[in-house]
């Protein structure tokens, strides 16, 4: 007998439905079945409602702040390239790069942390933000002729503190790229400076050397003069002949052409390439980079978020309801099949 009840059809244990036809469902009856059944399922899918209204009061608010980092444009970093030569000139998009990367360095992070003490942050907030950095839209241009531009968020549960911490920290790796460049710029300038210093030091030695040999053929000009009784220079227009021999300007000219060679004790006046070379030189030793008007990038500090990214409570609270209903349904269909 109980074998028997079991192997029932629904059609008989079920009160709402009719026989089902050859056709198919009756949704007719289907449809009395839930309007019968409404109350339990309303029931079901209050207290989902509920519970999902419950969920999004009980778990803490997460807020996001976000600040914008924009490219420069070439024209808004020629104070920085003025420090530079042409083929060290830097590049916008160059210098937007480094910053993201620097950004999103681990090791500036702990270094921010170390500076910590500076800021009214606690260290712990401080860590739990920085997990959170991320960096949106890296290297996408906004148009043709727009500068790059990208989204620095942080995820957290205090919205002022979140914002003063990205702000900071930001400002903070603008200034540590700033003096990195500097450091960098500075250093191709000693560079440069040593190159100058080098080519004026080889011209020197080279005028040295030309006043040399110089003498040396004076020396024997004056030998073949004194031999040859020449005494004073033979003619009038050898000043002008380049081929006539510097025996001929005689003995005497030659011996004070000499002792004059021989007392010089600077050769500077007589070195063409010299003065380029040390105004150069000078440029670079009096050079001293002012950093304080000098930007990067374009930064856009973030505001204090006002309302929280999550918990999404009206997704909640709609995927609450229509679960509930499918519950709801489900519930009703179980409870007439017992």
């Amino acid at each position: 007998m109980h074998d028997d009840k079991n192997n029932l059809s629904p059609s008989v244990n079920c009160p709402y439905f009719r026989k089902p036809q050859e056709n198919g469902i009756d949704l007719i009856d289907i449809l009395r079945f839930l309007v019968k059944q409404r109350f339990l399922i309303m029931a079901v899918t209050l207290c989902a409602i509920l519970t999902a209204i419950l969920y999004c009061f009980l778990i803490p608010p997460q807020y996001e702040a976000k600040a914008v980092v924009r490219e420069l444009s070439p024209f808004d970093i020629m104070a920085l390239n003025f420090y530079t030569s042409e083929e060290n000139a830097l590049i916008p998009k160059q210098i937007f790069s480094q910053m993201l990367d620097n950004l999103e360095s681990k090791s500036l992070q702990d270094l921010f942390m170390e500076n910590a003490k500076k800021t009214n942050l606690p260290e712990t907030s401080h860590i739990d933000y920085l997990t959170s950095l991320k960096i949106i839209g890296q290297n996408i241009p906004r148009g043709p002729v727009e500068p790059l531009q990208a989204f620095i968020s942080v995820q957290g549960k205090n919205p002022e503190d979140m914002a003063k911490m990205i702000n900071t920290y930001i400002h903070f790796i603008h200034t540590y790229t700033l003096q990195k460049i500097i450091d960098s710029i500075s250093q191709a300038n000693v560079e440069e400076q040593k190159k100058l210093q080098g080519k004026i030091d080889l011209a020197r030695k080279i005028a040295i050397n030309l006043r040399q040999n110089r003498i040396a053929q004076l020396i024997e000009a004056r030998e073949i003069a004194t031999k040859l009784r020449i005494i004073k220079p033979i003619g009038e227009s050898f000043y002008a002949v380049d081929e006539i021999p510097p025996y001929f300007r005689g003995a005497e000219a030659l011996s004070v052409e000499i002792t004059t060679l021989q007392q010089r004790q600077n050769d500077d006046p007589f070195i063409a390439s010299l003065p380029e070379l040390q105004e150069k030189l000078n440029q670079l030793s009096d050079l001293k980079i002012e950093t304080e008007n000098i930007k990067l990038v374009e930064i856009e500090d973030s505001v204090i978020p006002k309302n929280p990214f999550k918990p999404k409570k009206r997704l909640i609270i709609s995927l609450g309801f229509i679960g509930g209903i499918v519950l709801g349904v489900f519930s009703a269909f179980i409870r007439n099949f017992q």
